[in-house]
């Protein structure tokens, strides 16, 4: 066999004619023949094939017919316009890389049929006779082979990697780009936790023949957007980049500036969507890619963790994960103790570099977010000199990162965005150091001239290539007056930044607030129809849920000007339990019996305990039961009780003006409590001015939800019903 370095051919097409029979056809005649019916994925620029026919150009056809022979050996034909060579070959590319941790290296005659139906032991099938129809088949199962990696323990053992360099030179140039935004984006995970993508089986799990065979099928099947189509391939950290991180040691991250309850920062999907524009939107559905420190064994936990930028129904995001093993790691964790970031940025560089290869065609269109927290600043100014040669070096057609100059390459990077991370009261790195550092970096990388900008806006000399930011309502700003984003979308960012800032939706439904929700509807609902899929679910289960939030409130007019009483009397009450045990007002005897007023001696009355209503503010810490005030209005300028509770008869009198239904911030709720103790069911009380709120002498009913601070508003436990009266 005709052989290159390290036992490599110096041209695949050689190395693989070397396998065909003989026959009556000249060795020529074959090794032309056989290099025609490969897809370009399987030559390599420059490679000009038969003569007359240009490098990117197929066959009309294309066959690949297996069958099996009487002893049972394979028999495989390849030839342009479905011509059959009349003899029997077995390998139709030779494998000349290492096996892959125990895998041996995929050949055709060793790959499971493409059309798996058959109930045949021999797998008698024929992927086509048009190019058209054979990679469809190819096609299908590259993603059936995806989507049950799953079910692998780790990559080592997936028939994906074994197969992929094979079935990826049978693709269609349109189907490329496509089958490659599946396996980088649809988020399929092995048992071990790491990510089973397109990355990570290339350069992880490849020999470097197949990488170098799956990468030139790539580039030669894709082909650059046009220059006024916008969008860019975003790529961002996670932790203090996209949310805060909080872990106690602050590992993750740093940043306070923010909710450390999974929420993301303000705007930041808007601005993700804003700046993805639809670029990759053809393939399935535009992605965000993750650059993130995390070792590759707990990508898995961001799938759920940033649904919001991956999407509901059908999320989308690749994830470029940092070292792996147990060792690395726990340097890493060392680094980050120490304030050691170096390596951390590096392998950051390494993870852009490896994924600009298998998108070469969006150089120039790559941007990073990161932070000034874990290494990103650090990883910033190498990211800015990097660029993707149009120029394959060396017989093995490696690509090599360069700086670029006035008449080189263009950048791979069109700019780097770094979030200030804030730390209590104070910035990590001081103002006046973050405006030295954008002075310094911008002046190392002037603003994009009009050819290289790519998907930009704005005028020339605006395009600079670093900023700094404190929000992403910050960030928006200097985008749109740099040129990168339009004033419209830069508006866009800031109204979405600012439904991010309101109160939780689904939060607020769930705690049964009311007034706390009408208040979010209110704001949301003028720009909601600009939302993203997490916050149009949020708006809708929030609303669904709006009629059980108002069912468990008593709505209270406002009373009228000479009012000093607001008289609540029960006038029936249930209640279950979780055991089925039932309270009722009025007592019905029973099991709520009890014996009251005991001091009585032996002759006293025996009559049925009844429940009571307790009022409190939600807004204070609840007081022992024994300081619990008995009805009627305070003292003359003494202060009022923080709770009240109904006499024997079932009757609560609060004084208005009442501290606890008109204090700002105040939350009064209305608890069903047993003759015995504790609380079987709540209610809350709010002032109303709307149509619909309970007026002087009427009745109000509504249901009763758990009594804990954020109960169920669907879950109801109970209803009461209650006679209103201003005195």
């Amino acid at each position: 066999m005709p052989s290159g370095t390290d036992g490599l051919s110096e041209t695949p097409e050689l190395e693989a004619a070397a396998w065909l029979p003989q026959s009556s056809h000249s060795a020529p005649e074959l090794r032309s023949s056989f290099a025609s019916a490969l897809s370009p994925g399987y030559g390599w620029p420059g490679d000009d094939g038969p003569a007359g026919m240009s490098p990117n150009s197929r066959p009309s056809s294309l066959s690949l017919v297996s069958a099996a022979g009487p002893s049972g050996a394979f028999s495989d034909s390849i030839c342009p316009d479905g011509q059959s060579l009349g003899h029997e070959m077995l390998p139709v590319r030779s494998y000349s890389s290492p096996a892959i941790a125990g895998v041996e290296p995929a050949r055709p005659d060793k790959i499971s049929p493409l059309a798996s139906s058959s109930s045949h032991d021999h797998a008698d099938f024929a992927l086509a006779e048009s190019a058209d129809e054979a990679p469809g088949e190819a096609e299908l199962r590259i993603l059936r082979l995806h989507r049950d990696d799953c079910q692998q323990w780790r990559a080592a053992s997936s028939p994906l990697v074994a197969e992929l360099p094979y079935l990826f030179g049978f693709l269609p140039d349109d189907a490329v780009p496509r089958v490659r935004a599946a396996l980088d984006a649809n988020l399929v995970f092995h048992k071990d936790g790491c990510a089973a993508d397109l990355r990570s089986i290339v350069f992880e799990h490849l020999g470097e023949t197949d990488r170098l065979r799956v990468l030139t099928r790539i580039r030669n099947a894709c082909s650059h957007p046009p220059l006024d189509q916008p969008g860019f391939v975003v790529l961002s950290d996670v932790d203090d980049t996209i949310l805060p991180g909080h872990d106690v040691l602050q590992i993750a991250g740093s940043d306070r500036s923010w909710h450390l309850d999974g929420r993301l920062y303000p705007g930041v999907s808007r601005l993700h969507h804003e700046l993805r524009a639809g670029l990759r939107e053809a393939y399935g559905g535009d992605y965000s890619v993750m650059l993130t420190a995390r070792p590759a064994f707990l990508a898995k936990p961001l799938a759920t963790k940033l649904r919001r930028l991956a999407g509901l129904k059908a999320p989308r995001m690749s994830i470029l994960p940092g070292q792996g093993g147990g060792v690395k790691v726990a340097l890493n964790l060392f680094r980050v103790l120490t304030g050691t970031y170096s390596t951390l940025g590096q392998t950051k560089v390494k993870r852009l570099l490896e994924y600009a290869q298998l998108f070469p065609e969006f150089a120039g269109r790559f941007l990073f977010i990161g932070d000034d927290g874990q290494a990103d600043a650090e990883a910033a100014e190498e990211m800015l000199r990097l660029t993707l040669p149009a120029v394959w070096t060396g017989a093995r057609r490696k690509l090599i990162p360069s700086v670029a100059g006035p008449a080189g390459p263009l950048p791979l990077i069109a700019f780097v965005a770094v979030h200030a991370v804030q730390q209590g009261d104070s910035y990590a790195v001081p103002s006046r150091k973050r405006d030295a550092i954008v002075k310094q970096l911008r002046a190392r990388f002037p603003p994009l001239p009009s050819h290289a900008r790519g998907a930009g806006v704005g005028v020339e000399g605006q395009y600079h290539r670093f900023f700094y930011f404190e929000d992403y309502e910050d960030l928006a700003q200097q985008l749109a007056a740099a040129g990168w984003i339009s004033e419209k979308q830069c508006q866009a960012i800031w109204l979405a930044a600012r439904r991010d800032r309101s109160p939780d939706l689904l939060g607020l439904a769930r705690a049964c607030d009311l007034r706390g929700l009408r208040t979010a509807i209110s704001l949301v609902s003028e720009t909601i129809d600009e939302g993203d899929e997490a916050e149009m679910d949020a708006f809708c289960q929030a609303g669904a849920l709006l009629p059980e939030v108002v069912a468990a409130h008593v709505r209270l007019a406002v009373p009228p000007v000479g009012t000093t009483q607001i008289v609540l009397k029960m006038l029936r009450a249930r209640a279950r339990s979780s055991t089925g045990a039932e309270l009722r007002f009025p007592p019905t005897g029973g099991a709520e019996a009890a014996m009251v007023g005991s001091a009585g001696g032996a002759g006293a009355a025996v009559q049925p305990a009844s429940p009571s209503l307790l009022l409190h503010d939600l807004g204070k810490a609840r007081p022992q039961a024994h300081q619990v005030s008995q009805a009627g209005p305070s003292g003359a300028g003494g202060p009022q009780p923080s709770e009240w509770t109904t006499d024997s008869d079932g009757v609560l009198r609060l004084p208005w003006p009442c501290e606890v239904l008109c204090c700002a911030g105040a939350r009064p709720a209305l608890d069903l409590c047993s003759p015995f103790g504790g609380a079987w069911g709540r209610c809350f009380l709010i002032l109303d001015s709307a149509t619909g709120a309970t007026r002087d002498s009427a009745v109000a009913e509504v249901s009763l939800v758990g009594p804990w601070d954020c109960p169920d508003a669907s879950a109801v436990f109970g209803d009461l019903a209650l006679s209103v009266h201003f005195r």
